[in-house]
């Protein structure tokens, strides 16, 4: 089945289609394949339209410029193919993703990667959607990259967003199979201030980082080791650093301990807990050599 280029306009927007498809294409056991080109142009007008009833301040932030859409695709019901999909919103964003399938349909024998990168610039208009609290922004010019595998019921996914000079890495897999993760995350040099201008936060770096099986704290079985470490963090004239969480469930029993040696904070916090369906017993620890009670707000 070949349909030629079909183009579609409205007095805003343009879209053009173009799709080669084998009759067969859907077959089960031996399908044909299916060739699909898309591109599109898409004002503001037609977007508002089919949106519906989207915040005032949305559809007066959002840019006057037509959102950009191109799509390649070729493939079957045993693999496929996205060579690229190309998004952008000129003066607001840019995303491009590429990856592939095999046996999509079958969730215990797909195979299948997804590779996006993405750079932000005036998303303004898109704070007004996320309801974010008054005083949070979102900064121009971040660039993410990232992608995410899956190997029959194992995946994985990677990532790495920089904006101005801070940088945010983070992995991470899953075996859906076993329930059981690992992830790890990492945080260099980001200005909190960036994306909070009102506020006295400043530059934050630590890392963190968990692996474990099963998800539930009162089963016996789960098991859990997660860490976190903040080496800086400014708020005005405070300087947090040299501060370390730990957690751990096994057997049955969980601890988590906080050990601190800042302006803030010197001595350490534990608790002890005995988990189960029926009840959990928790002892509360503190060995405190100073705290600064007023500067946490306490």
């Amino acid at each position: 089945v070949f349909v030629p280029r079909r183009t579609r306009r409205t007095p805003d927007s343009d879209l053009h289609l173009e799709c080669d498809m084998d009759i067969d294409a859907f077959d089960e056991r031996n399908p044909g394949n299916v060739y699909l080109r898309l591109f599109a142009e898409l004002g503001k007008q037609d977007i508002m339209r089919f949106a519906g009833d989207m915040p005032q301040q949305f559809v007066k932030r959002y840019p006057n410029r037509p959102l950009s859409v191109k799509l390649s695709l070729n493939g079957n019901m045993r693999k496929a193919r996205v060579s690229g999909l190309d998004v952008s919103l000129p003066t607001a964003f840019k995303l491009f993703a590429e990856g592939y399938a095999i046996e999509p349909m079958d969730i215990g024998r797909m195979k299948a990667e997804l590779k996006m990168r993405a750079t932000t610039y005036d998303l303004g208009f898109a704070t007004a959607l996320a309801s974010l609290p008054a005083g949070v922004r979102i900064p121009s010019n971040i660039t993410m990259n990232a992608s995410i595998k899956a190997d029959r019921q194992l995946y994985s996914a990677e990532m790495r967003i920089k904006e101005g000079k801070g940088l945010v890495t983070a992995k991470g897999k899953y075996n859906h199979r076993m329930a059981a993760y690992t992830a790890d995350a990492k945080v260099n040099g980001l200005n909190i201030k960036h994306f909070m201008p009102r506020d006295s936060i400043g530059t934050l770096t630590c890392s963190m980082s968990v692996d474990g099986v099963g998800f539930n704290p009162l089963k016996s079985n789960t098991k859990m080791s997660a860490e976190a470490r903040l080496d800086a963090l400014t708020y005005g004239r405070i300087k947090l650093d040299n501060t370390f969480l730990t957690a751990e469930i096994n057997d049955g029993r969980g601890k988590v301990m906080l050990d601190s040696n800042n302006e803030i904070l010197d001595g350490t916090v534990s608790v002890d807990a005995l988990l189960s369906r029926t009840r959990v017993n928790a002892t509360l620890t503190t060995d405190l050599r100073w705290a600064d009670f007023p500067a946490m707000r306490l």
